[in-house]
């Protein structure tokens, strides 16, 4: 038989394209079906690998499985149900899928769902057991049950499991939460007050014994401050100590900006009151707060409103500094001449080395690359053109030479030597033009070592 009438048939039949959308739909139903029935299967022969070894089954999560309720050892922790329950962990760790892709991803959660369903004490003794068992696997799977999951759900126990694990297995639990720092950060969040007694009454020994760190204090006053300023600070005032007093300022300092994180709507109405007793109590441990203080407002107002607002909190002259320099940095990606004013009018003119210091950061922030900017795919480049048009009107002289080094950097980093060249000699200035050409010439005979010469001929 011919096959010559068939191929007749499909070209008077043209393909339909409305078959598409149903055929997809049904390859990535049955695509998520044999993955599912793939997942359960190994579920399915870890658990019985459990069984016949005489342990508790897996937790839930297995393919038509009991809840975990029903088939987990008892509440009680004891080493045999401990031991039993590490061994079909790390069973099923070993079924998971090696490397980061979507299926190992997955298959984590999935475990990490089903543990989560044990109480907290036989969810520390496990970590305990993974800790000791050691290796990648294990250790990785104590972290996330430590953070995402322990700290999340009770922060008091994992103190209590941390507190009397001091001097013994301390340093490696220790690791594996950052420090007291975030114990008694999540502790804060829904207890600050329970959370202090703790660290005045078990922690604090323990710290000048040297067997913990002290971040837990600041982090306690961190997130006190960020929901209840008001008794926050009252309590960090009645701190007598000198090193935990300042610890307590660098926390309230840093949570300033909470107070700005969400809609204008929801700032507190006495905001810039509150902010004037936090920094005269926090003096020079405010400059972190006072950074995240600013970007917070610029999400929402404009450079200049934030700046006259930043004029009218009561500050000491090096916090001025620092909000000054927080405000510039980010109204430079937004509008860098008006920056640039803004910032240099901050300085008296007879002071010449606080004017040079401030020329210099202006063009080093106006021509700054920055690299997370790339990474977020916006590839602009600096513009070393305005930036030295703007020093050019401000007027050249031994102030602005640390800003000409800067200003030759950036041309650089633009790779544009021919520009440098030409802004160089173009300065009216002999001695100003004799300087910024010294500085061309070794920004380019460092980017371009082999040909660097006919760049800078006459």
């Amino acid at each position: 038989m011919s096959l010559h009438p068939l191929f007749s048939v499909i070209r008077r039949r043209p393909f339909s394209f409305k078959w598409m959308l149903p055929a997809t739909l049904a390859g990535l139903i049955v695509l998520f079906w044999c993955l599912g029935h793939w997942l359960g299967k190994a579920w399915t022969q870890a658990r019985s690998h459990s069984d016949a070894a005489g342990g508790p089954p897996v937790p839930a999560g297995t393919v038509s499985g009991p809840a975990l309720e029903s088939t987990a050892v008892a509440d009680a922790v004891t080493a045999a149900s401990t031991a039993a329950l590490l061994e079909s962990t790390l069973l099923n760790l070993r079924k998971i899928p090696r490397g980061r892709g979507f299926l190992a991803r997955l298959a984590e959660a999935r475990l990490i769902t089903d543990l989560a369903r044990l109480s907290t004490p036989q969810l520390l003794a496990l970590v305990d057991a993974l800790l000791e068992e050691g290796g990648t696997d294990a250790e990785e799977m104590a972290g996330r049950l430590l953070g995402p999951v322990l700290l999340a759900r009770d922060p008091a126990g994992v103190w209590i499991w941390l507190r009397d694990g001091a001097g013994t297995g301390g340093e490696t639990r220790l690791r594996f939460l950052s420090g007291t720092g975030a114990v008694f950060a999540a502790w804060a969040a829904r207890d600050p007050a329970a959370a202090l007694e703790a660290w005045d009454r078990e922690a604090m020994p323990l710290v000048r014994s040297g067997k913990l760190d002290g971040a837990g204090f600041a982090a306690i006053f961190r997130n006190w401050g960020a929901s209840r300023p008001e008794t926050a600070l009252e309590a960090a005032r009645q701190i007598s100590d000198p090193t935990m007093r300042a610890s307590a300022a660098e926390g309230l300092a840093a949570s300033l900006a909470k107070m700005f994180e969400n809609e204008p709507s929801s700032w507190p109405p006495d905001a810039a009151e509150l902010i004037n007793r936090v920094l005269a109590f926090s003096g020079d441990k405010a400059s972190a707060g006072l950074g995240d203080l600013v970007k917070g407002r610029l999400r929402h107002e404009e450079p200049r409103e934030v700046a006259a607002w930043a004029d009218r909190l009561e500050m000491s002259p090096e916090q001025k500094t620092i909000l000054s320099k927080a405000v510039a940095d980010q109204w430079m990606k937004k509008d860098p001449p008006a920056a640039a004013d803004w910032y240099l009018s901050r300085f008296p003119e007879e002071d010449s080395t606080a004017k040079a210091e401030a020329l210099e950061r202006i063009i080093r922030q106006w021509t700054r690359v920055d690299d997370n900017s790339r990474i977020r795919g916006n590839t602009s480049a600096p513009d070393p053109a305005a930036a030295s048009d703007w020093l050019n009107a401000q007027g050249l002289g031994p102030a602005s030479q640390d800003a000409m080094t800067a200003l030759a950097r950036a041309w650089g980093q633009a790779r544009e030597p021919e520009a440098a060249v030409a802004w160089a000699r173009a300065l009216p200035d002999e001695t100003a033009r004799a300087r910024a050409m010294e500085a061309v010439t070794e920004e380019i005979r460092q980017r371009f070592p082999n040909d660097w010469t006919r760049f800078v001929q006459p």
